[in-house]
């Protein structure tokens, strides 16, 4: 999302990056999303002659290196080319605390964006998780971000208000289920951007917010 530089990756890297991958070497996914929205932001309507809308394909491995390291990548169509995120992660446990360290590298082909880089730093007990990541925008002038993110769960369904700050603004809410169906993951979300995210204008060419319906199904595979 080229708006004000913002295309930041999957929500698949981010949830790698936030918790521990489960253990058993190397996995693989595959999925669809009606729409790639990260973070709040449509990452379609960033490309060139893009309206914002249509189907994205993705797809992903992780590898469980064991002791809580893990590392990935992943990749999605953005139609000026392809999105290829690289991750890793320290994950763990302090008494009813999980925790991780991790690092995430969003990249991508042709003309679409310039690279970002980022320390994700995560924290969470019971139904309750904190996000906090560092960020770097590979443009010129360089920038500086930061993202902070607080998610509460409850059986498939989940909550998150997300915020930046540094050289990004904006903020979201993000309200979504997820439930197997026969073997796959099948999820929908409700996410509401404020103006600096979003890429409606109103009647008079004011930025105004958005909420979008995204529908998700993938399936993950041991390899």
């Amino acid at each position: 999302m080229k708006k004000h530089s913002l295309v930041l990756g999957s929500v698949l890297a981010a949830s790698l990056a936030s918790s521990a991958v489960m253990a058993g070497g190397l996995t693989g996914n595959v999925g669809i999303m009606s729409d790639y929205f990260f973070r709040g932001i449509d990452q379609d309507a960033s490309a060139s002659g893009s309206d914002g809308s249509g189907a994205t394909a993705n797809g992903g491995l992780d590898y469980d290196l064991g002791n809580g390291i893990s590392i990935g990548t992943w990749l999605a169509d953005v139609n000026d080319g392809l999105e290829i995120d690289l991750y890793g992660a320290y994950s763990g446990k302090v008494n009813q605390f999980d925790y991780s360290v991790g690092f995430t590298s969003y990249n991508y082909t042709g003309e679409f964006d310039d690279t970002y880089n980022e320390i994700n730093l995560n924290v969470g007990t019971g139904p309750v998780n904190l996000e906090y990541s560092i960020g770097s925008y590979d443009s010129t002038p360089s920038q500086d971000y930061t993202f902070l993110a607080l998610t509460f769960t409850q059986g498939g369904a989940y909550a998150t208000y997300g915020t930046f700050g540094n050289d990004f603004d904006g903020s979201y809410i993000e309200l979504g289920y997820g439930m197997d169906v026969s073997g796959m993951d099948l999820s929908a979300a409700l996410i509401n951007s404020d103006k600096d995210l979003s890429n409606q204008v109103d009647s008079n060419g004011n930025p105004t917010s958005e909420t979008s319906l995204v529908v998700s199904l993938s399936k993950s595979f041991d390899l």
